[in-house]
């Protein structure tokens, strides 16, 4: 799977927890935490969501929110790492 297209599904994951969403307006330098797209209950969803489409475990010591706060972000740390 490609860059785009393992982003385009995580942007898909949030729009569906939130269909009042416009997934464009999420960027893939959009803040997803600030911005309240992703609610602190849906974080552990979320990070099972990344850990089966990256195919590997996110470790406890892996969790560092800087590394979740953007797509771009989240694809550098868990997809392409």
């Amino acid at each position: 799977m490609t860059r785009d297209e393992s982003i385009e599904r995580l942007r898909a994951w949030l729009v569906r927890q939130n269909p009042a969403l416009d997934a464009a307006a999420i960027s893939d330098d959009t803040d997803i935490i600030d911005s309240r797209i992703l609610g602190s209950l849906q974080l552990v969803e979320f990070i099972l969501f990344i850990e089966q489409e990256a195919g590997r475990p996110i470790l406890e010591e892996d969790l560092d929110p800087r590394r979740l706060r953007t797509l771009g972000t989240i694809y550098r740390e868990f997809y392409d790492a």
